[in-house]
């Protein structure tokens, strides 16, 4: 989430409505604090903050002022306690989001494998944040960052290798053996001279890249 915010940007993605109140009644200051602010966090994000430093300062000061408390309070907010765990699952309730399954992990890396800007964009930030969204607008609570990193990263070498062994595929035999012989650097005709390559052990030689 981006660190700096305006007021306008406040006021459209983090104020809160007359249902999202009633959510918080009830509950004492510190609750009512930390629960506004986890709310509207997994409502922009589609995920919860794993640190308060997560949490951009001017939407903690934004839903203060909304709240009438002293940004102080969310200092009591637990964010690894039992009342965390209850509040999740209340906002998940109310967000009409599940967390995330095995069925969703096999769902979301078909989703990416089937992305065609995969043959131009290798980036891994860039799809772990476009599986984000997409969970996201399937109402699914993604796995944890260390998960989603290593399944974009899973899904890219898969794509990777699948690429270099239907590249290999299409290449003449003729041409597999010039390649190997260049790269084991033995001499090739080459406009007229010979010249000798570096050796490369056994990129090819083995029929796949290493």
């Amino acid at each position: 989430m981006k660190r700096d915010w305006d007021i306008e940007e406040l006021d459209e993605q983090f104020t809160l409505s007359s249902s999202e109140m009633a959510v918080l009644h009830g509950k004492v200051e510190y609750n009512q604090f930390g629960l506004a602010v986890l709310l509207k966090y997994f409502q922009y994000e589609g995920s919860f903050p794993r640190y308060k430093r997560d949490i951009p300062s001017a939407i903690v000061d934004f839903v203060a002022q909304q709240l009438g408390m002293d940004v102080s309070i969310f200092d009591q907010y637990d964010l690894a306690g039992r009342t965390i765990s209850d509040d999740r699952m209340l906002i998940r309730r109310y967000l009409e989001f599940r967390e995330a399954t095995e069925d969703d992990r096999a769902i979301l890396m078909q989703w990416l494998k089937g992305q065609p800007d995969l043959n131009h964009e290798q980036s891994v930030d860039y799809w772990l944040n476009m599986s984000y969204s997409h969970c996201k607008d399937r109402h699914v609570e993604p796995f944890s960052k260390d998960q989603m990193e290593r399944l974009v990263r899973s899904v890219l070498d898969t794509y990777q290798e699948d690429l270099c062994s239907l590249i290999y595929s299409r290449i003449s035999d003729d041409t597999k053996a010039r390649l190997v012989g260049l790269l084991e650097g033995e001499p090739q005709e080459h406009s007229g001279s010979r010249r000798k390559a570096a050796p490369v052990a056994g990129y090819w030689a083995a029929g796949q890249p290493v």
